[in-house]
């Protein structure tokens, strides 16, 4: 499974086991930024700009056109996948599906 597959992922979409390990470092070190599982999509936006210049990171120019449309946009897909998190927190049957899954795979 490839990162991309993370731009699959919409609010309608349940939990995927595979996407959420590949994204569980990042989104533990999200958790003690923000326990309730809420971000702001200004914070993100800055965040993802703010490694940008640090060259922590790099964006594919031939998609995006600006620096400010790919943090946009990649902070929309951080926001979606951690409300998956949340999601998983707040409604325990789904966590017991996500459960089953994860052993079945």
């Amino acid at each position: 499974m490839s990162v991309s597959a993370c731009m699959q992922v919409t609010t309608k979409t349940i939990p995927d086991a595979q996407l959420c390990t590949l994204f569980s470092t990042l989104y533990i070190h999200l958790t003690r930024v923000c326990p309730n599982g809420s971000l702001y999509p200004a914070k993100v936006k800055n965040a993802i700009l703010e490694m940008l210049k640090q060259n922590l990171i790099t964006f594919n120019q031939e998609e995006f056109t600006t620096q400010d449309a790919f943090a946009a946009d990649l902070g929309g897909h951080i926001r979606t996948m951690f409300a998956k998190y949340r999601e998983l927190r707040h409604y325990p049957d789904k966590l017991d599906a996500f459960g089953r899954k994860v052993q079945d795979s």
